[in-house]
């Protein structure tokens, strides 16, 4: 089924026939797989989000903010840091601050409208031990923006994650790590960005890692505002053990031109 899973992916990305001038956008970012994604900026930006998602036996909660700087065409940085609360049905809640995650883009030059770029993020463990943070992950990924029709993008991104144990995540934060030795997680997705009217897209992802038994299937909408913020909301349904039943992402984005 895993395996299955991987090939549909895999034909939803390959499958569009032609290719089309037109622009990949940029502006409009996924929710699910935010950094790791070939979008390249003309301005940085910041974006506070709310997140929430219900388990079988925990609710998660977060507030956070992460942003990216794109010093040229080529080069980004980026950051996300995040106040973490989880509510168990049984016992005691924990609250307290995240990880500090800092992530590294490069977009390779292309003589297409197709973007690709390549990163990677390392996770300073500056967080609450009690919510399965203070470690010391990492990781590589690949991503890519594919236009196939005017004002539709399709994206995918493929992610070699090294995690101290199995990761569980909370409205689009990994926010707990089941404990154990460190692990090997290659993380995999795609999704569609269209292009409604100039200031309403949808977006939508689908993604799965092969450890942790984690498949999440969401969709949002993303609108514009005239001073360069964006409004942005997503709903996400788990389609295995490992993800939330629910998700919601509620964000704020603004670039800074």
């Amino acid at each position: 089924m895993k395996y299955l899973r991987i090939v549909t992916v895999a034909v939803c990305l390959i499958s569009v026939q032609h290719l089309y001038s037109q622009g990949t956008l940029d502006d409009v970012h996924p929710f699910q797989s935010f950094f790791r994604d070939a979008a390249i900026s003309d301005a940085p930006y910041i974006e506070g989000m709310f997140g929430f998602s219900n388990y079988d036996n925990l609710n998660v909660l977060n507030i956070g903010a992460r942003g990216t700087y794109h010093f040229n065409s080529q080069f980004g940085i980026g950051a996300s840091l995040a106040f973490l609360n989880f509510d168990p049905d049984v016992g005691d809640g924990e609250s307290g601050i995240s990880d500090l995650r800092v992530v590294g883009l490069y977009h390779f030059p292309t003589r297409t409208s197709v973007k690709i770029s390549a990163g990677g993020f390392i996770v300073l463990p500056i967080g609450s031990e009690d919510l399965g943070q203070e470690e010391g992950n990492f990781g590589v990924f690949g991503a890519v923006r594919y236009p196939v029709t005017p004002g539709t993008v399709v994206i995918g991104s493929l992610s070699l994650d090294f995690l101290e144990g199995i990761p569980v995540e909370g409205g689009g934060w990994p926010v707990l790590f089941v404990g154990g030795d460190r692990e090997t997680v290659l993380r995999f997705g795609g999704g569609v960005i269209h292009e409604i009217t100039n200031e309403v897209s949808v977006v939508g992802e689908l993604n799965f890692t092969t450890e942790g038994e984690f498949g999440l299937l969401t969709g949002g909408v993303d609108y514009a505002l005239r001073n360069g913020g964006r409004v942005r909301g997503s709903l996400g349904v788990g389609l295995d053990d490992g993800a939330p039943d629910v998700s919601l992402i509620v964000t704020f984005l603004q670039a800074f031109r």
